[in-house]
């Protein structure tokens, strides 16, 4: 409310994503080599080296769960109460920049260069449902609260509701 800054770092590289983590005193950064763990402070909690070079972030707050998608195509869960890392796979589509989840499921909804959104659960070791939903790369995807549709944008300028 007083607008006034809480922490602010010098981090000396890229840094792609942000996400608040339970509450405003943990965050993680999706930075060039790896996703770290940040308390309100500044101070390093932890440094995830299984989540190499994160491009998204997305957090599962009933589940404390990270998730992640970057340059490998790989989409990770990491559990935030104990410091485990819970699942990885790959994703077949290669690099990815677009995720999001269901948030009455927890399913984990990834956007691709070639067009296509699958969906992700940690269960699973493989996608749920792959949709070929633009003829070019998928820019943003976004499911509503009740998680009944999710809306899709390409670079071919269309929006689409399913």
């Amino acid at each position: 409310h007083r607008m006034q800054v809480g922490c602010e770092m010098q981090l000396k590289e890229d840094v792609y994503d942000v996400q608040y983590l339970h509450n405003e005193t943990l965050f993680a950064v999706a930075q060039n080599r790896y996703a770290y763990v940040y308390d309100n402070k500044g101070v390093e909690i932890h440094c995830m080296k299984r989540h190499e070079r994160p491009y998204k972030l997305d957090y599962l707050p009933y589940h404390f769960l990270l998730t992640t998608v970057g340059h490998s195509g790989w989409i990770k869960w990491h559990d935030i109460s104990t410091g485990e890392f819970v699942a990885g796979y790959a994703t077949g589509h290669g690099p990815c920049r677009v995720l999001t989840h269901n948030p009455t499921n927890a399913v984990s909804h990834t956007g691709h260069s070639n067009g296509v959104v699958s969906l992700w659960s940690p269960a699973a070791g493989k996608s749920l449902a792959s949709l070929f939903c633009h003829k070019s790369p998928v820019t943003a995807v976004a499911v509503d609260r009740e998680g009944k549709y999710m809306a899709t944008a390409g670079l071919d300028g269309y929006l689409k509701v399913y």
